[in-house]
């Protein structure tokens, strides 16, 4: 069995504290501030009525079109 000397056993521990210190140091650096939460939030209301937007202005858009197929269908069965 081998044996440690307390000075190895010392340098272990410490390389570990070190490595548990640097990883608590990387999670609360990882975790987002309020002001990160509301920003994103933000971004996201504001897309999403962006892209209710888009979808009102396609849905006129093919409602449009539809009238002009109509026309053209009417006017070429009076021909």
């Amino acid at each position: 069995m081998v044996t440690f000397e307390a000075g190895a056993v010392i340098g272990m521990l410490a390389i570990v504290e070190t490595t548990v210190a640097a990883l608590g140091w990387y999670i609360a650096r990882r975790v987002p501030t309020e002001e990160a939460v509301d920003e994103v939030e933000d971004t996201a209301n504001e897309a999403a009525k962006e892209a209710a937007a888009a979808a009102r202005e396609a849905s006129e858009a093919r409602r449009r079109s539809e009238q002009a197929h109509d026309r053209i269908n009417a006017t070429s069965s009076h021909s």
